[in-house]
């Protein structure tokens, strides 16, 4: 028969050890982690932050984009970024498809790759994919100068190659992103690497025309800011470098009869800075991506 009572000492006393065993064991299947483990782990994340920072420091302002509030790795500081850590690309593939989306055809790309990382003579292999489509406000989108309103340029003003050169970037950042664990990487991160944001290129969407756009004379603000905005539009129309597009439109010919050319963008000023400037809003306004076309009239990459 038993009887409700309150348990003595020496039942305590049998019953805590088992107790403490029971919170002290992880359960069935699961490993013990010790505190050795414990610090060993530490020890690997302060490694992963130093590792992330000379990763990042490999890149410099003109190979980051500002998208929103975000940080974007453009190509050239991909690129970058793999030859210094030894990542290669293989396998690129780029697949088209054509719909129809309320009336408007849209060119949708996706491009597949994989990056290959050897480490400690083991090799990683990891496999990703990147999309871009010709609705991207980034190549719809364009600031009406005379009003500061946004609009929206037709498929024949869209650059195709450009479209789906984003989406071979997209798959290449991902990939590079996946393999040497970088997702997730802030603006904090990339600070603490040197790379100021202030200073990198911005897009923008859905912005009123009260702000005007930061690529043109009407816009106010910094020259410097505006003259690399207008590089990195230049850059990407034509499928060229930031530093091919700096040297091109700086370049004068001196006293001496030789040519002089900025290969610094940090060194840029006073009136080289004001002449370059000058120079590049010139060509950012004639170049065709902003020239208005007759009705009817496509662009190459669109004719199809």
């Amino acid at each position: 028969m038993t009887t409700d009572r309150e348990p003595q000492d020496a039942e305590y006393t049998e019953q805590l050890p088992e107790k403490r065993r029971e919170i002290a064991e992880p359960p069935q299947g699961l490993p013990v982690i010790t505190e050795g483990d414990l610090v060993h782990a530490q020890e690997y994340v302060k490694r992963l932050v130093q590792v992330k920072k000379i990763i990042l420091g490999a890149t410099n302002d003109q190979d980051w984009v500002t998208l929103g509030k975000k940080p974007y790795l453009t190509e050239s500081g991909c690129k970058k970024i793999a030859q210094v850590m030894g990542v290669n690309f293989t396998g690129l593939q780029v697949k088209e498809e054509r719909q129809e989306i309320e009336g408007d055809l849209v060119f949708r790309y996706t491009a597949t790759v994989t990056a290959q990382w050897n480490l400690n003579g083991r090799t990683r292999s990891v496999d990703e994919l990147g999309e871009a489509d010709s609705n991207d406000p980034f190549f719809r989108e364009y600031t009406d100068h005379a009003t500061g309103d946004k609009r929206r340029r037709p498929l024949s003003e869209v650059r195709l190659g450009n479209v789906k050169k984003k989406a071979v970037t997209n798959a290449m950042n991902r990939a590079l992103k996946n393999i040497l664990a970088l997702n997730g990487t802030s603006w904090e991160d990339i600070k603490g690497a040197g790379v100021k944001e202030e200073k990198t290129s911005s897009v923008q969407y859905g912005k009123s025309k009260e702000r005007r756009d930061d690529r043109t004379g009407d816009a106010g603000g910094d020259p410097k800011t505006r003259l690399k905005n207008v590089i990195a539009d230049l850059a990407l129309w034509d499928e060229v470098s930031f530093d091919d597009i700096l040297q091109g439109l700086s370049a004068f010919v001196g006293r001496d009869g030789k040519e002089v050319a900025c290969k610094d963008f940090s060194k840029l000023g006073g009136q080289w800075l004001e002449k370059t400037l000058a120079k590049a809003e010139k060509a950012w306004r004639e170049h065709p991506a902003n020239a208005p076309r007759e009705p009817g009239a496509e662009a190459p990459e669109a004719q199809a």
